[in-house]
């Protein structure tokens, strides 16, 4: 019995990303050991901060998040466990990037000298922010639904068969947020240039 054309290129497409994510923890093991040597001097050596403990899970999670994806992409499993894999994956990626954001958030904040107006924007933003893509990546993520192949071998694999278009919109409203900061900090360059270039002809 042939299989579906459907189901054929669904495997294509699931191959392909297998591929990617293989490759991508074969680049975090290789970053990982090139840097390793430097991160035990300058970072475990340290005393513990929250700054120390924020980098440590943003440069560690993603070893969790693909793993789990390899599992969910290469191993047999039932349907109703690839739902509780794939949500899995999905809380892990929302606070990966909300780590992120946090880092560039605090680096925004500081170079503007923390005035309480930026304060109050940043933190307005960021509650929004948050509290949206939770409820939208939730409701995502949940409407995925996933089937076993009838035909073996592709029985009990993890194959999507329900998503949700509503995936692009939840990571375009991080990148407008970067492209806010970034906006911000070019801003704040460009004083400190226009500045530095007023000091420089008044003492001449």
């Amino acid at each position: 019995m042939s299989l579906p054309s459907e189901l054929l290129t669904g495997l294509n497409h699931k191959a392909i990303i297998g591929y990617v994510n293989a490759s991508a923890m074969a680049l975090q093991v290789y970053d990982f050991y090139q840097t390793l040597e430097l991160e035990v001097k300058f970072i475990w050596s340290t005393r513990w901060t929250p700054l120390k403990a924020l980098y440590l899970f943003m440069k560690y999670l993603p070893f969790v998040d693909v793993s789990l994806i390899l599992i969910r992409d290469n191993g047999y499993m039932h349907a109703s466990t690839c739902r509780t894999v794939n949500l899995a994956i999905g809380l892990l990626f929302y606070l990966g990037i909300g780590a992120a954001q946090v880092v560039l958030t605090l680096r925004t904040w500081v170079l503007y000298d923390r005035p309480l107006w930026l304060t109050c924007v940043l933190c307005v933003v960021n509650a929004f922010m948050w509290i949206y893509e939770a409820i939208e990546l939730y409701s995502i993520m949940k409407a995925v639904q996933f089937i076993d192949a009838a035909q073996p071998p592709f029985s009990s694999k993890c194959l999507p068969s329900v998503s949700n278009p509503g995936l692009l919109q939840n990571w375009l409203i991080p990148v407008l947020y970067d492209v806010f900061l970034c906006i911000l900090l070019i801003i704040r360059a460009c004083v400190e240039c226009i500045s530095h270039t007023s000091r420089s002809h008044a003492l001449r």
